[in-house]
């Protein structure tokens, strides 16, 4: 029987957490005229993009975000990262050994893997083009498929299911980087990996397996393998 791993991106796949957020804030201060902005993340009820933007503008005006501005902070958001990667001629990091991991795991007959970010898919999209790993077969689900992380999560597998045909998976890992990753594998009952810098604070979440990056590649295989739900 298959297993499937989804892995988050900003912070496990690519080292774009700084340049995410200082991109989110300004588009939320160019359309909303918002100028304070917590980026601490974990202070959020829901740490997607969709979800943050919904709280920060109840805190603010007192109401639920409307469609259509929500659809222009996207917008906007998708157009800053866009401009600033080629004006400052930024180049996104993967995570050593991130790309190689990707290709071992989608050349594997036992794992199916697939993107699970609490991102916008279009920012997700133009990011992992910039960075240059290889994912063109990868699926991505992000906050377009749900407000929650856990309900991405779910979107992921349900989707995954269906493209399999089966009925469940042997095993499923999410691989992510921050304690709302480590929050929604155990509401979704998934194993969780843990990958990083901050792999101390993960682990005292819950995280029962972590790893600095993916440059030992036989290691990170051996924590998928061995993983457990937070």
């Amino acid at each position: 029987m298959e297993k499937l791993v989804l892995f988050d991106l900003d912070g496990t796949l690519i080292e774009s957490m700084k340049f995410d957020a200082d991109c989110y804030v300004e588009a939320v201060r160019l359309v909303l005229g918002i100028v304070s902005v917590d980026t601490d993340w974990s202070h959020y009820h829901n740490v997607t993009d969709a979800g943050i933007l919904a709280e920060i503008h109840r805190m603010n005006f007192h109401r639920e975000i409307g469609r259509d501005p929500a659809r222009k902070v996207k917008e906007s958001f998708v157009r800053i990262i866009k401009a600033r990667l080629q004006s400052e001629k930024i180049r996104l990091k993967p995570l050593r050994g991130a790309g190689e991991a990707l290709r071992v795991l989608q050349a594997s007959d036992r794992w199916m893997v697939a993107l699970a970010t609490g991102g916008w898919r279009e920012s997700a999209e133009v990011k992992l083009r910039n960075a240059g790993l290889p994912v063109n077969e990868i699926p991505i689900f992000s906050a377009n498929d749900s407000i929650s992380r856990p309900g991405i999560l779910q979107a992921a597998v349900q989707a995954m299911l269906k493209s399999e045909k089966i009925k469940r998976f042997e095993k499923i890992v999410y691989v992510g980087d921050g304690v709302w990753d480590v929050w929604a594998a155990r509401e979704m009952k998934v194993a969780f990996v843990g990958v990083g810098t901050g792999t101390k604070i993960l682990l005292r979440e819950g995280a029962g397996r972590v790893v600095r990056d993916y440059s030992d590649l036989k290691k990170f295989l051996t924590a998928l393998e061995t993983s457990t739900i937070p």
